[in-house]
């Protein structure tokens, strides 16, 4: 039998930085190319990466923050960035420590659940952040993100789902 022999995988990766989007999402690339490295340099264009902070840290948007952070204003994003030519597609889950990211009654998990839903249905309907958006600037889950207020189905956190059939949130279809 022959040896196999494995060649190295090539990797390009490209991922912005400024004073006004700050660092933190580059740290989230860098994660997220060591995962893919790890996997041989394989990005699927079709699968939204869920990367899930550590319970004490928070993550950056310029001066705005997650949970944890000295500026909250938002609980969670999705973004991409180009990798091997892919684009690739996530979204980022801080631990929804504080009361601005808690639902009464709802679990951690049950939050995740909630921000979950929420962030992957943007990174499917707005994947580029140039897609989906009302005249307001509120991409499709935005529109009901707190309001109605989030339910439980089957133990499950979830959100109402913007419908432009119905013109209106709605639990399902």
């Amino acid at each position: 039998m022959c040896p196999t022999v494995r060649k190295p995988v090539s990797i390009l990766f490209r991922c912005d930085a400024s004073p006004k989007i700050g660092l933190g999402h580059v740290v989230r690339c860098l994660a997220l190319a060591d995962e893919l490295h790890r996997n041989h340099g394989v990005a699927d264009v079709s699968t939204i990466y869920e990367v899930f902070l550590p319970p004490g840290s928070y993550s950056s948007f310029g001066t705005a923050t997650s949970c944890g952070g000295p500026h909250l204003q938002y609980c969670a994003y999705h973004s991409n960035f180009s990798y091997n030519g892919v684009d690739v597609k996530y979204s980022s889950m801080p631990s929804p420590s504080c009361s601005g990211c808690q639902w009464t009654g709802f679990s951690t998990e049950q939050n995740f659940e909630h921000f979950i839903c929420h962030e992957t249905r943007e990174a499917v309907t707005d994947p580029d952040g140039n897609a989906w958006y009302d005249r307001s600037g509120n991409e499709a889950d935005d529109k009901c993100a707190w309001s109605p207020a989030p339910f439980l189905d089957s133990g499950y956190g979830y959100q109402w789902e913007w419908s432009n059939t119905n013109s209106a949130c709605v639990q399902k279809r």
